[in-house]
C-alpha cells in the first residue's frame, strides 16, 4: 500500500459513535424525578466515584448475594426471623460500605493530584497547545486515579466530540468540587476563547488556597 493510499484511508473522527465508550449501566432516570430515581442516582454516583470496574447492576447483584448469604447464615444459626432480617440488611450494606471507603480514598488521592494537573494544563497552554491537545497530554502524564478518571473524556475528544461535551460529566464521575471549578473554567474558555493561561493560573491559586 502506498503512502498516498494510507493517507486517504485515515479514519476521521465520528462524534455519533462516542456513546460506545459508555459501558456503564445506570439505574437512575433523570426524567423521572421520583424519590426512587434520586436514590438510584446516588447509587450510580457511588459506583462511578468509587473507581470500581464493576457496573451498577453487578454491584447490586453483589449486594443481594451478600444479603442472602448473611441472612441464610443467621437463620441457620438462630432460626429467628428478626435476626435474619437484620442480617439481610447488614449483608446488603457491606458492599456499599466498601464502596464508600474506596470512594473516600480515591477522592483524597485525586484532590492531591489536581494542583499538578492544573499546572500541567497551564504549562501546555504556555507552549501554545490547544485546550483539547493540552488535556490529552496532561491526562497521559497524570497517574491513576485522576488520569484514569479523565481518560474517557480524552477518548471522546479523539472521536471528534467537543471539549465541553467531553468533560461535562467529570464532576459527577469524580465527586470533586475542584473538578467542577475546572470544568466550568474550561467550558468558559471553550465558549469565549478567553486567556487560557491566566484562567488556569487563577484556578491553580484558588486550589492552593483551599489546601
Amino acid at each position: 500500500m502506498t503512502t498516498g493510499t494510507a493517507n486517504r484511508l485515515r479514519i476521521e473522527p465520528r462524534p455519533e459513535f462516542a456513546k460506545i465508550l459508555r459501558d456503564e449501566q445506570p439505574f437512575a432516570r433523570p426524567e423521572a424525578g421520583t424519590v426512587a430515581s434520586r436514590l438510584n442516582g446516588r447509587f450510580d454516583r457511588l459506583v462511578a466515584q468509587s473507581g470500581t470496574a464493576a457496573s451498577p447492576d453487578v454491584v447490586l447483584r453483589l449486594c443481594i448475594l451478600s444479603g442472602v448469604t448473611f441472612s441464610g447464615a443467621a437463620f441457620v444459626a438462630t432460626e429467628n426471623l428478626l435476626w435474619t432480617a437484620v442480617a439481610l440488611a447488614l449483608g446488603m450494606l457491606i458492599p456499599l460500605a466498601a464502596l464508600c471507603v474506596a470512594r473516600a480514598r480515591r477522592q483524597r488521592k485525586m484532590e492531591g493530584q489536581m494542583p499538578v494537573f492544573v499546572a500541567g494544563l497551564a504549562g501546555a497552554a504556555r507552549e501554545g497547545r490547544g485546550l483539547a491537545h493540552g488535556l490529552e497530554l496532561t491526562a497521559a502524564d497524570t497517574p491513576t486515579p485522576l488520569g484514569e478518571a479523565i481518560g474517557p473524556a480524552v477518548q471522546r475528544m479523539r472521536m471528534g466530540i467537543g471539549v465541553e461535551a467531553a468533560i461535562e460529566d467529570l464532576p459527577e464521575r469524580t465527586g470533586l468540587t475542584s473538578m467542577q471549578v475546572l470544568v466550568t473554567a474550561l467550558t468558559v474558555h471553550d465558549r469565549t476563547g478567553c486567556d487560557l493561561v491566566a484562567l488556569l493560573d487563577r484556578l491553580a491559586n484558588r486550589i492552593h488556597a483551599r489546601d
